[in-house]
């Protein structure tokens, strides 16, 4: 009983901060936005349908997807009626959850991720926290079976601001944030000290799985786990001591504190842009890890490892890490904008299974196409290892307008899927989906907010074998 009162407690503490911060959000936006004229405000309408058909975790379905996209200065809605189908018809699993539900947002924001206020409810894709060294690149959703529609609120008015995030805003079980200040931004707006920025960040899961092993899948077909709550936290320094137009040097330095371990992460970021249309970054970290410390814990494929990690909870796996080590991470991008970014990250752990790898590759013809892959895996000894790793996950899609307000697209993801039953039951493994289909959209706007027949994007992306960044 007190296994489960605790978890329930901090998710309601979570929460509760959560609505506040949000409050705040609203407050601000209110009071420090200013209101344009009606006839001043770019709006857009689109509505959009798509047939599509494939294979979702190895298995034949079909369907449609119907929404309508609003947009109006910097508010934007994206509602979706995303209906799949196999041989039995509708597609349970797509509505057996109550976070299931959260597929009819696909997107509801409010401005952009550079703007001084941006608030984005939909499912979490990438979503860095800081510098990195407890969130790094999480993602809500791992399985579209169980799809999690999550929320993320930043604040940036130069000598403070912050960040709040929740993985569902149905059953909200991992969140967290970051405040930051620019101490001496009052004095030094413009120089070096101006830029010196100080971060305070706290993440929880309130229900992290405890279990050595996961037991039988539930009624939705997750692992079923007792489950306790794990709080986290850290302080970090970030300073970028030289910028000007064509390059940018930041060191950072980050302290940890996973359960009751500790972790030491220092490093170097260089941002270059040779040409307005050019940017080269490079970024390396050394990183001291402590007994039960796991460098980046909530990543992109926390959701799934929580519950399987080589065949034991993370939890387990986290507290088997019983001596201290060092790590590293060394990173690369490479972009020509608006056409081409291609980025690649890796991860070192002196124990192998905590090892990453990924890799991503955009490619946009403006208005008229956009490719998107990447790959990541986990668990390696050594660099030949990468062909077989202990998990691996991949994607692709392709959108292509065709004709003003005909697009075709296709997608394709190396997916994961929890193992309904036999020797594997409970565990977490690999599958594949694909999709592909057509989709017919209708515009209507003013001045620059009018959208082509291609402006779906994301929204109209099929959910279920969708890659995004």
């Amino acid at each position: 009983m007190a296994e489960t009162e605790k978890p329930r407690r901090l998710d309601r503490t979570l929460t509760s901060r959560l609505v506040a911060l949000l409050g705040l959000l609203v407050f601000l936006v209110s009071t420090g936005t200013s209101r344009p004229s009606l006839a001043a405000t770019s709006w857009a309408l689109e509505l959009f349908a798509s047939g599509l058909g494939g294979l979702i975790h190895r298995h034949a379905a079909y369907g449609f997807d119907a929404g309508l996209l609003v947009q109006v200065s910097s508010f934007k809605i994206a509602l979706l009626a995303p209906m799949r189908f196999e041989h039995r018809g509708l597609r349970h699993r797509d509505w057996d959850e109550r976070t299931d539900f959260g597929r009819i947002v696909g997107e509801l924001s409010w401005g952009e991720p550079k703007d001084p206020i941006h608030v984005r409810i939909a499912a979490i894709s990438s979503l860095t926290v800081g510098v990195g060294n407890l969130v790094f690149r999480y993602a809500s959703t791992v399985d579209v079976d169980h799809w999690r529609t999550g929320l993320v609120a930043a604040i940036d008015f130069k000598p403070a601001g912050g960040v709040v995030f929740v993985d569902s805003v149905l059953d909200p079980q991992v969140a967290g944030g970051r405040i930051h200040v620019r101490p001496f931004f009052w004095a030094d707006d413009r120089g070096t000290f101006g830029r010196m920025e100080i971060g305070l960040s706290m993440v929880g899961d309130a229900a992290q799985p405890s279990d050595v092993l996961p037991g039988a899948p539930d009624a939705h077909g997750l692992p079923s786990s007792r489950t306790t709550a794990l709080l986290a936290g850290g302080i970090d320094l970030r300073w970028p001591v030289y910028r000007n137009r064509v390059a940018e040097v930041t060191p950072y330095a980050a302290w940890s504190r996973l359960g009751k371990a500790d972790g030491v992460h220092v490093g170097l970021a260089l941002d270059f842009a040779p040409h307005r249309d050019v940017r080269l970054a490079f970024q390396g970290e050394w990183r001291w890890l402590g007994s039960g410390y796991v460098a980046s814990y909530f990543d992109g494929l926390y959701m799934a490892d929580r519950y399987d990690f080589n065949g034991v909870s993370k939890a387990v796996a986290r507290r088997r890490a019983n001596s201290s080590r060092m790590g590293g991470m060394a990173g690369a991008l490479l972009a020509f904008e608006p056409y081409v970014s291609l980025g690649a990250v890796v991860e070192w752990d002196a124990r192998s299974e905590f090892r990453k790898v990924r890799g991503d590759l955009i490619v946009t013809v403006p208005e008229r196409m956009r490719l998107a892959a990447s790959i990541g895996a986990r668990g390696f000894v050594t660099g030949s290892d990468l062909g077989h790793p202990v998990r691996r996950v991949a994607a692709a899609s392709v959108d292509v307008s065709i004709y003003r307000s005909i697009a075709v697209f296709a997608a394709y993801s190396r997916d994961l899927v929890v193992v309904p039953a036999g020797q594997s039951s409970s565990r977490y493994t690999t599958s594949d989906s694909v999709l592909a289909g057509l989709r017919l959209g209708l515009a209507f706007g003013s001045g620059d907010g009018k959208k082509s027949g291609n402006s779906a994007g994301d929204s109209g992306t099929p959910q279920g074998a969708k890659v995004e960044h």
